[in-house]
């Protein structure tokens, strides 16, 4: 692209580099290269069409920006305002931009967040361990497994894929294929390439050829003696040395392992959905996995593009407890009388990347529901199922955008409007929360089980667990943090608005221990580490 924008002269193949870069220096010496023109662009030099492009550049922008984000706007709007404009005028705007950007709280934030994922990425870096994981297998071929099925023919030597029935080859193929078309359409790969990507592929309806491989993941559904069953089989054809992981997103890794010899070699991996998308990836050890074990999986992870992440063993894990109260509590708001548009676009405006019940319809309200059951068996009240999500999962028996309707009606160009249904079956209520009351039962109520979360030991770090719900969720990075956020709306306020919901709603806003004590001692979350790890 840069080429044909006339922004280079020359491009090669990294391949290529050792002869053809003398090539390239003697061209230059010698006069002989061809030196692109920067194409002539008509509209670009008439102020009338100048603002056409503009106007289309802006709209395009906020369509996928949050305004809080602001150094793309401030960049669009400096390249109107210097447009035709002498170098050094230009380059005196830009110095005074970029210092107006530096010094404000969105640029601290999103540097913080820059040095905590470096810091990241060198978790479990020094623990030795013998073998790298090249040889895969995937167990399961629903969403998820389809998406971890892409992702390890991109980066691991070979995939196993066991099947129920033969004839699923065919909608793996079309699936992972259909994942890489977005790297053909920007060159970013040939279709030879692809085409050897997927020669990695091969399948079984047995567990044939899996002595071979160092690294077998199941995902499929979220039924604990079926999982159970799937570890014990697998066992049984791996060699002692592989790694056995699940795709769980709620269920306790520990209790899945009780079953098995080499415990040792078992683990939670947990892929975020669409796999290729999204880079966070929890690593949940049992109690009995060896570190060897945790540290091959981080590198193989750090290798597939991903930023996996340490969490301890529980109910949801970290990302998903503390996100289906969110979404759990976005139902009981449209409960009291709020539209699910209003409380979408509220949020939406907060800087979440899409509202609650968006994001039930892209999850699947099928898979929400049954998280959403998991967290109420294992804690209580706290986590009851709101009944605007019985209802709809229960008694309207919807799914989301996978089948085209969920809280909204989705059609196949990607415009949605919402499901009235929904409405018809809500009784009448005029207990309408504004907008700051929906933000704040919404944030806090996530607040309060992240806070919950640290007290448990479930993560270590609050910067880290800050990145996990920035990664994890898309809550806004311009915002620090879901715990950085709290810290900078005052603890006193986060506990005092807790217990008036608490008051008002029930217990699920009861302000945990951690952030009584974080009040009593006028500590924050990010200066109170002492009061959580000792």
């Amino acid at each position: 692209k840069a080429f044909r924008i006339g922004l280079v002269d020359k491009y090669f193949a990294q391949g290529h580099l050792e002869f053809r870069t003398q090539e390239f220096i003697e061209a230059i010496l010698n006069k002989k290269l061809k030196l692109r023109k920067k194409p002539f662009r008509l509209m670009e030099y008439f102020p009338f069409t100048r603002e056409i492009i503009f106007k289309k550049a802006k709209d395009n922008l906020t369509h996928k920006v949050h305004p809080n984000f602001k150094g793309p706007y401030k960049a669009l709007e400096l390249i109107k305002d210097s447009f035709g404009s002498d170098l050094q005028i230009g380059v005196e705007k830009e110095a005074r931009a970029f210092a107006h950007l530096a010094i404000t709280p969105e640029s601290k934030n999103l540097i913080d967040l820059f040095f905590i994922s470096e810091e990241i990425k060198k978790d479990f870096k020094d623990i030795p361990f013998d073998n790298k994981i090249e040889k895969t297998a995937v167990i399961g071929n629903g969403v998820m497994g389809k998406g971890i099925i892409w992702l390890f023919s991109k980066y691991a030597s070979d995939i196993r894929i066991k099947l129920r029935k033969l004839e699923q080859v065919e909608g793996i193929l079309n699936a992972t294929s259909k994942l890489y078309s977005y790297f053909v359409k920007t060159r970013k790969m040939t279709k030879k390439e692809v085409d050897f990507k997927l020669n990695k592929l091969s399948y079984t309806n047995q567990f044939n050829g899996f002595s071979l491989v160092d690294f077998a993941i199941e995902a499929i559904v979220e039924n604990t003696e079926q999982k159970i069953a799937t570890y014990l089989e697998l066992e049984k054809n791996l060699q002692n040395s592989a790694i056995i992981a699940s795709n769980t997103s709620s269920i306790s890794i520990n209790s899945l392992s009780e079953g098995l010899i080499h415990k040792e070699r078992f683990i939670g991996i947990h892929f975020f959905n669409p796999v290729n998308k999204m880079p966070l990836v929890e690593v949940i050890p049992s109690k009995y996995t060896d570190e060897s074990t945790i540290a091959q999986c981080f590198e193989f992870l750090r290798r597939c593009g991903k930023m996996p992440i340490l969490v301890g063993d529980c109910a949801g894990f970290l990302v998903n407890r503390v996100l289906l109260p969110y979404i759990n509590e976005a139902g009981f708001i449209l409960e009291s009388g709020n539209t699910i548009v209003s409380i979408d676009e509220t949020l939406k405006e907060f800087g979440m990347p899409m509202g609650a019940f968006t994001l039930a319809d892209e999850v699947g309200i099928d898979v929400g529901y049954k998280v959403a059951c998991i967290l109420e068996e294992s804690y209580g009240d706290r986590m009851k199922v709101s009944p605007v999500l019985k209802m709809v999962h229960n008694d309207l028996k919807l799914l989301g955008k996978k089948v085209g309707k969920g809280f909204y009606l989705h059609n196949k160009k990607g415009d949605t409007v919402v499901n009235l249904d929904i409405a018809k079956n809500l009784q009448s209520n005029s207990n309408i929360a504004t907008k700051k009351e929906i933000i704040n039962r919404a944030i806090f109520i996530m607040i309060n089980e992240a806070s919950r979360c640290l007290e448990e030991g479930i993560i270590k770090k609050v910067s880290h667990l800050d990145f996990a719900m920035i990664a994890g969720t898309g809550f806004p990075a311009f915002r620090g943090g879901l715990l950085k956020y709290a810290d900078d709306m005052g603890i006193e306020y986060v506990v005092d608005k807790l217990e008036t919901y608490s008051g008002l709603f029930g217990s699920r806003f009861t302000p945990s221990k951690l952030l009584y004590k974080l009040k009593e001692q006028n500590k924050t979350f990010y200066t109170g580490e002492a009061l959580w790890n000792h």
